[in-house]
C-alpha cells in the first residue's frame, strides 16, 4: 500500500529559484511552506551562497556518481575540472555567471585545440 505524500515547490520569482520538499502529513507541508516564504521573503534563504562549485562537484562525486557505470571516469573529470578551473571551482554557486561558464568553455576549447595541434606536430 502506498502512503499519501504531500510534495511542495515554492518559488523565489525574483532569484528564479524553487525549494522543493516532500511530507506525510499536510499540516507538516504547510508549515514548512509558510516557514520557507517567510524566510525568502525577509531574506534567510539565499541558495548557493555558502556552497562553491567545488563543493557541488565534490557532493556529487559522493552521492550521485556511484550509482553510475561511468563513476571511475566522472571522477577523473571532476579532479581535472577542479585542478584546471580552480579559480572557477573555488567561486560561490550562487556568484557564478553565465560569463564563468563562457570563459571555462573557451579555455578548455583553446586547450582541446593546442593538444590537438601537438598530437598532429608529433605523427607528422
Amino acid at each position: 500500500m502506498c502512503e499519501a505524500q504531500w510534495r511542495l515547490v515554492s518559488a523565489d520569482p525574483p532569484q528564479g529559484r524553487r525549494h522543493i520538499s516532500t511530507f506525510k502529513r499536510k499540516a507538516r507541508a504547510a508549515a514548512w511552506a509558510t516557514r520557507t516564504e517567510h524566510d525568502i521573503n525577509v531574506g534567510k534563504i539565499t541558495p548557493g551562497t555558502e556552497h562553491t562549485l567545488a563543493d557541488a562537484s565534490c557532493e556529487y562525486e559522493k552521492r550521485v556518481s556511484p550509482t553510475k557505470r561511468s563513476s571511475r571516469w566522472e571522477a577523473i573529470r571532476f579532479a581535472a575540472f577542479l585542478h584546471d578551473f580552480h579559480d572557477l571551482a573555488a567561486k560561490n554557486i550562487a556568484d557564478i555567471t553565465p560569463d564563468d561558464m563562457g570563459r571555462c568553455r573557451h579555455r578548455e576549447c583553446e586547450s582541446h585545440t593546442r593538444r590537438q595541434r601537438g598530437c598532429e606536430r608529433s605523427e607528422g
